[in-house]
């Protein structure tokens, strides 16, 4: 057996009715809690024989859960206060105590029967009991199961229901092969192999909650198109009986078109009378239904209108956690260090293209009004050889064998005639020739 739904879970009902007839129950709590099942049994029905069977097929430790004003009775303060404990799941254990009448040791399952039934009877007092002993009460919470879903309210709550003194005999039942705390699928063999009845904590509580409130309807909740539907049909009962009324009308009309002043025409017309009273209630009821399917069609429209808007909301929130996904993975930090190397090298492509681009046949040392000057210079020394008819010109324009430079020949081609004169050229440019 591997599944809880392979479990036949016993009903409340009967496992309260064998738990007041001094039966033991096995109590199953949440999976994701303890995951155990208990023995668990009235404290008042517990004798040497249950006793016996419970130590033997359990881990040993018996508690005994009573209820706050009983613990309180009998002057059971926690084993170490409150504020102290360090248990997982907060379970209340109390002092240690064994019933000092009739007991010897108080570990044989006498004694400690002696003792469970003994912390049930109201007649027993505090000073009765000895500490430290071999029965470990259990405080349970003020609330029970509405307060804490432990073994412990649960024992408890049990009593109550079944109307027995507020405490109980719980101990966790072990596997036999290994001593190991036994699952849902041991507990489930060992409630077929000891015919004993198994139920859970949740169990529990849904059957309180049911007792209290009622149990959950299995009616369909009615909807706005089933309101809907149910006017349009006493609507249309409605016109069918104001046609009828209205044929009969039709009738009397013409009767008393026909008939004389008299007796007959007078209860003719009283029925006519009384027929228009029942049109009259009749349409009046016809409104009030029209007027009620009006308003359900508003509400049903607004309905609709909150239905896309959730999903708009829905929607929007499900794009803005994306976006935040999606932001999450940028790095802002590495994103700015990027536009940084990037500006850094745009700087020096600059710069490169700069250097490339300089001009090296003019010093950097030369200013451009010093240049302005040797220009203007040039252009005076020009003027003044063209005045003395070109004796004198520049050394790097002039045909000297001496020099260094000469001013290259040219080939020249035979230019093509022209009709118009030749125009004589420049001085300066037939000596160069």
């Amino acid at each position: 057996m591997s599944s809880a739904e392979e479990v036949k879970f016993t009903s409340i009902p009967d496992a309260l009715e064998a738990f007041k007839n001094g039966e033991f129950l096995i109590v199953m709590d949440d999976e994701d809690r303890e995951n155990e099942g208990d023995l668990i049994i009235a404290a008042e029905k517990v004798d040497t024989a249950k006793m016996a069977f419970l130590v033997k097929h359990s881990s040993g430790y018996v508690c005994v859960p009573l209820s706050t004003e009983r613990a309180d009775e009998l002057e059971l303060p926690l084993m170490i206060p409150e504020e102290s404990m360090t248990d997982r799941h907060g379970t209340a254990y109390t002092v240690t105590v064994d019933y000092e009448d009739g007991t010897t040791t108080g570990i044989s399952a006498h004694d400690r029967a002696l003792t469970t039934r003994k912390l049930a009877e109201k007649s027993t007092k505090s000073t009765d009991l000895l500490r430290p002993g071999h029965i470990c009460p259990l405080r349970a919470k003020p609330k029970l199961l509405r307060e804490r879903t432990g073994h412990t309210e649960a024992a408890v709550h049990l009593c109550v229901l079944t109307q027995q003194q507020p405490a109980a005999a719980i101990c966790e039942l072990v596997r036999e092969e290994d001593g190991l705390m036994m699952r849902l699928s041991d507990c489930w063999k060992f409630s077929k192999k000891f015919d004993v009845k198994i139920i859970t904590i949740k169990h529990l509580i849904d059957a309180t909650m049911n007792r209290l409130f009622g149990t959950k309807s299995k009616v369909p909740k009615a909807t706005l198109d089933d309101a809907m539907g149910n006017i349009d049909n006493r609507v249309s009962s409605l016109d069918v009986k104001i046609t009828k009324v209205n044929s009969e009308l039709a009738t009397y009309q013409q009767k008393l078109s026909k008939m004389r002043e008299g007796p007959g025409k007078s209860a003719i017309k009283q029925r006519a009378i009384k027929l228009l009273r029942q049109r009259k209630q009749l349409e009046t009821q016809r409104d009030q239904l029209m007027s009620q399917s009006w308003n359900i069609s508003q509400a049903q429209m607004t309905t609709e209108n909150l239905k896309n808007t959730m999903i708009t909301v829905d929607a929007m929130r499900q794009t803005n956690k994306e976006l935040r996904k999606t932001y999450g993975k940028i790095n802002i930090d590495k994103l700015e260090d990027m536009q940084d190397e990037m500006l850094d090298l745009i700087d020096q492509s600059n710069e490169l293209q700069a250097s490339l681009g300089r001009s090296y046949d003019v010093p950097d040392d030369i200013s451009e009004s010093e240049l302005d000057a040797e220009l203007e210079a040039l252009g005076d020394e020009l003027d003044i050889n063209e005045e003395m008819g070109g004796e004198q010109l520049p050394s790097y324009l002039t045909d000297n064998g001496d020099s260094e430079y000469k001013l290259p020949s040219f080939v020249e081609d035979e230019a093509p005639k022209s009709e118009e004169p030749e125009s004589k050229m420049p001085a300066q440019l037939s000596n160069a020739g």
